[in-house]
């Protein structure tokens, strides 16, 4: 099976699926067992011993060219599964954990796990993970390589930390070359989680630890009414694993309220600062007839007291997510409390608790224009529709058009560019040698100017408006002398690439239409030491779709980030954003991007300072204005 996506952008989720199915043979689901306790292998059959044609809950599995299967004696007794390969021309084969519930192990947000497999082989190998979510299973990535092995030989390798959402992993050793491997003996066990880094104030802020009263938590209230509680599995959609609601049923309301607060146990109420603000959010739905606060306590040298309401909230059916912000901590207080209270008759729940200290805002100087920036409107006309646009190092402009989106100028093969020097305003033209309308271009660490991709051709006459096709060339500009200078071409074609440097002055380039008018999941790397495009097979390859012009950001560990943000994309599987590792090809979604299928055409900026590895993405889809800030690894947003 090739590795594209037909008919456009909008085809790729039901094409994945279908991928993905061709991929596995799937065992029909079964009720699932319990969850196994830290420790534990969480293998089914890890010695593979069970079944007759096949190992129970494990599924012979790749793409590409076929395998011969067969049982071999096994590491220390019993048997192993052995596939042998000839004539390789695409693909790998692999023994997989079944794709259902009652097989592929569980796992749980957060936690890593440690892989291992005994296996010979010989030929080298990788240990290739899946991952489940609620939009169905998905390849993460090659975890690690492992040579060739004439014995048993130990593979092992931790898991990635677990990301929200992900409810169950596969993984195998895979062989995408002619020769033999053998595998026995599987093992997936739980390690320690690790200790999130987060700025977030509450403790069990999901309800999900305690009995009949949630941990650090406790009942409070005053008046001349009747109030039961209960622990309640009806909570937000998208909540975290484990997450429960507390209700309150108040009747013969005469007087008045009830509240769930953090308790006044060490470490439970949040610490604050005097003169510090904070702001507050809770999840709540109410039908109570009275009204419901927003309600805060004050921890001083003297004990709790009572210090202000908030706001007054609506009854709502659905849930909702209620927001405030403190005034400024007075003097002596040390710790805060606060909750929801229901004050008439009728239900009340609430959950996902949080507290944040506020970030206080950077004013800049005041100046003058040299301090704070001003905007000029300049009488200057551009000779071209400048698509792209590059500041080069001596300070001049390169504005390249290409066809200009102009059908006819592309049949008549006019394309321009032109250098412009501002403080001139001279406008110089640069013969363009093919169409680089809609291409990917970057700065190289010497200052050239790489240009990849393009438009091979446009719609005819019966065609829809999006069967652009892609194209293959890649040329670099030398402001040295003005000259488009010809590269090999790329190992795919691409419309609507995007290119990122990565820290060694490399290039990163996926993303874009092919050559065929489909969405391609064509991976490429320009080393900028040969001047030339890396082979296919040694570039790590996720075959995921991108979309065109996907908004990627190189982060200071290395890996890169996907904002969100692209153009004519939208209806793409997962959160919307994700962080990844180029290097091997691995995949995390980012959870919390608001309507990802409205940011069609956004804008992606990092957020100053840098270091503070933040980044910001607005607007987008059909005009709506959304904004959302990405909350890195280490960032202290």
């Amino acid at each position: 099976m090739k590795p594209l996506i037909g008919a456009g952008p909008s085809a790729f989720a039901a094409l994945i699926c279908a991928l993905v199915a061709s991929f596995f043979v799937v065992v029909p689901a079964a009720d699932s067992p319990a969850q196994a306790a830290p420790g534990d292998n969480l293998i089914i059959n890890p010695s593979l011993e069970q079944g007759t044609d096949n190992p129970s809950c494990f599924s012979r599995s790749g793409w590409g060219t076929e395998a011969a299967w067969t049982f071999q004696p096994g590491r220390v007794g019993g048997r192993s599964v052995s596939l042998t390969i000839q004539g390789y021309q695409s693909g790998d084969r692999k023994l997989l954990q079944s794709e259902n519930a009652q097989c592929a192990p569980k796992v749980t947000a957060g936690s890593t796990y440690d892989m291992q497999v005994w296996y010979k082989s010989s030929a080298p190998v990788s240990l290739t993970m899946f991952r489940h979510t609620a939009q169905g299973w998905s390849y993460w990535g090659n975890v690690k390589q492992f040579p060739a092995a004439n014995g048993w030989t130990l593979a092992q390798a931790p898991t990635p930390v677990i990301p929200e959402g992900t409810d169950q992993v596969i993984f195998g050793l895979s062989l995408n070359a002619n020769g033999s491997l053998t595998t026995d003996d599987y093992s997936l066990r739980q390690v320690a989680a690790p200790q999130p880094v987060s700025d977030q104030l509450i403790v069990n802020g999901n309800l999900a630890q305690g009995a009949t009263i949630p941990a650090c938590y406790q009942v409070a209230g005053w008046g001349q009414r009747q109030a039961t509680t209960l622990m309640s599995a009806d909570v937000p959609a998208n909540s975290p694993a484990g997450t429960r609601s507390f209700q309150f049923t108040v009747s013969g309301h005469v007087s008045g309220d009830a509240k769930l607060l953090q308790s006044e146990a060490a470490g439970c109420a949040p610490a604050v600062t005097a003169g510090q603000q904070y702001d507050l959010s809770a999840d709540y739905k109410t039908t109570a007839t009275g009204l419901t606060g927003f309600s805060v306590f004050t921890h001083t040298a003297a004990g709790w007291q009572y210090w202000t309401d908030l706001k007054a909230l609506p009854a709502v059916a659905n849930w909702t997510t209620a927001t405030a912000r403190t005034p400024p901590i007075p003097a002596g207080v040390d710790r805060i409390s606060f909750g929801l209270s229901i004050g008439g008759n009728g239900t009340l729940n609430t959950t996902n608790y949080s507290m944040k200290k506020l970030q206080a805002e950077v004013i800049p100087p005041a100046g003058g224009p040299e301090l704070e920036g001003s905007w000029d409107v300049l009488t200057t006309q551009l000779p071209i529709r400048a698509i792209h646009s590059t500041l080069l190092t001596d300070g001049r402009l390169l504005l390249i058009a290409g066809s200009g989106n102009d059908g006819a100028k592309f049949a008549a093969g006019q394309f321009r560019a032109v250098v412009w020097t501002p403080d001139t305003n001279v406008f110089k033209e640069i013969p363009v040698p093919y169409d680089m309308f809609c291409a990917g271009h970057a700065t190289l660490p010497d200052g050239k100017v790489l240009l990849a991709g393009g438009t091979e051709a446009f719609p005819t006459d019966n065609q829809g408006p999006n069967t652009f096709k892609g194209s293959d060339r890649s040329y670099y500009f030398d402001p040295a002398d003005d000259t488009f200078h010809q590269l090999a071409d790329m190992a795919g074609a691409h419309w609507y690439p995007s290119l990122t440097k990565i820290g060694n002055g490399d290039i990163w380039s996926a993303g874009g239409i092919n050559e065929k008018a489909e969405g391609t999941v064509l991976t490429e790397m320009f080393s900028s030491r040969t001047m030339s495009w890396l082979p296919q097979n040694q570039v790590p390859q996720t075959w995921s779709f991108w979309g065109t012009y996907p908004h990627m950001f190189l982060l200071d560990d290395g890996k890169m980030f996907y904002t969100g943000g692209h153009t004519f994309g939208n209806g793409l599987p997962g959160t919307g954003a994700s962080l990844y590792d180029w290097a091997t090809a691995k995949i995390w979604d980012v959870p919390g991007l608001r309507q990802k299928d409205m940011r069609d055409q956004a804008s992606s900026v990092f957020v100053g300072p840098a270091q503070d590895q933040k980044l910001m993405i607005v607007g987008g889809g059909s005009g709506v204005p959304h904004s959302g800030v990405a909350r890195l690894p280490g960032s202290s947003y």
